[in-house]
């Protein structure tokens, strides 16, 4: 699947194209791939998402997590919010935190890719037609 990405902006009453990127990911890499990926394969699937009024901060207090693991697990939710933009309000959230995540966030992350693994057959559908 190839993507392509362009920031445009309107001058004198004309669209002009700034900025255009096209990259190409893997087929593979579905729902499925993603929590095999990470070792949640054995999981509880989940229903329910974060609820807007969850809260996650520095947690200063916190266990460090590996920041290599919670940037492939981010990366990997961010690529599934375009045909899921249910989840795009706790991915987005969750990648705040990517700088230095605890464990707090760890968890916030894990629990989007359960309820992933339990709405399996959601999403959008974009049609090759205009």
């Amino acid at each position: 699947m190839t993507v392509l990405l362009c920031l445009a902006y309107v001058c004198k009453g004309a669209l002009r194209i700034y900025v255009a990127i096209a990259f190409s990911y893997p087929m593979g890499r579905d729902v499925t791939g993603i929590y095999q990926e990470f070792g949640l394969e054995n999981a509880k699937p989940w229903k329910t998402l974060m609820a807007t009024t969850t809260k996650l901060d520095k947690d200063d207090q916190g266990k460090c997590e590996g920041i290599k693991v919670y940037r492939g697990m981010i990366g990997s939710l961010l690529y599934l919010t375009t045909s899921r933009p249910d989840i795009m309000f706790s991915v987005c959230l969750c990648a705040r935190f990517q700088f230095y995540p605890k464990e707090s966030h760890l968890i916030a992350v894990k629990c989007s890719i359960k309820y992933l693994k339990g709405t399996i057959n959601m999403g959008l559908w974009y049609s090759k037609t205009n």
